[in-house]
């Protein structure tokens, strides 16, 4: 997590120090865990991430697109018209490199 760009007190800032060290290390738990074969699946299913839009990354993609949206946060502090640029991006084929699928 990126302390820096957070406005806050130092007890605040602290806090998300403490809550992401926590997190940390309840994932190299996880880990730890999957290595042992406690569980059917070999990879952690969620990892942590530092916002929304890296989280959506993670899960649904594609690629790139939290950079993209954050960038785009940045212009138009605008959730909206944000998603309504990612969409035409996508949809233009400039984000993603999503293939259309065949024709028959």
């Amino acid at each position: 997590m990126n302390l820096e760009k957070i406005k806050a007190t130092k007890e605040i800032k602290e806090y998300f120090k403490n809550l992401d060290r926590d997190i940390q290390t309840s994932v190299e738990l996880a880990k730890k865990a999957k290595i042992k074969g406690r569980d059917i699946s070999k990879d952690i299913e969620s990892l942590p991430a530092p916002g929304i839009a890296e989280k959506t990354e993670i899960l649904t993609g594609p690629v790139g697109v939290a950079k993209v949206y954050n960038e785009l946060w940045e212009q138009y502090k605008n959730r909206e018209k944000v998603v309504i640029k990612i969409v035409d991006l996508i949809l233009d084929g400039k984000l993603g490199n999503i293939k259309e699928p065949e024709k028959n």
